[in-house]
């Protein structure tokens, strides 16, 4: 009788965690469709201008004694109504490496949010 209450436990146990991992990529999923449609958004209906690579930097991070992993990013300024903006992204290792300072970069943002833009560094770097 006592294994029957246990196993109704891990049965119930087990359906609560598997309803919030179906939740939780759900909502993981949710997100990055709503994050492209935002990108989309400010390619179609945005301004784009030239900004320029103005710092390179690498985060050589540790995993916990799994590893490490190196982070790339770049940091770009570009100008919009007479401000500057300065932003910066994560990158991968050859766009990293294949950018140098200095190099040109299409930022794409809606003119009433200069700060939320997608970069085309593929564009900037031929």
């Amino acid at each position: 009788m006592n294994q029957f209450w246990i196993w109704i436990f891990v049965v119930v146990v087990g359906g609560i965690a598997l309803v919030f991992a179906v939740w939780g990529i759900k909502q993981f999923i949710q997100q990055a469709k709503q994050d492209q449609k935002q990108q989309d958004n400010i390619l179609q209906y945005g301004v784009c201008v030239v900004g320029r690579i103005i710092k390179h930097e690498d985060d050589y991070t540790s995993l916990g004694g799994r590893g490490h992993h190196t982070f790339y990013h770049v940091m770009y300024s570009y100008e919009y109504e007479r401000k500057t903006y300065t932003q910066e992204q994560e990158v991968t290792k050859e766009i990293y490496l294949a950018a140098p300072t200095e190099i040109k970069v299409n930022v794409h943002f809606l003119p009433g949010d200069p700060t939320q833009v997608v970069t085309t560094f593929d564009e900037g770097i031929r």
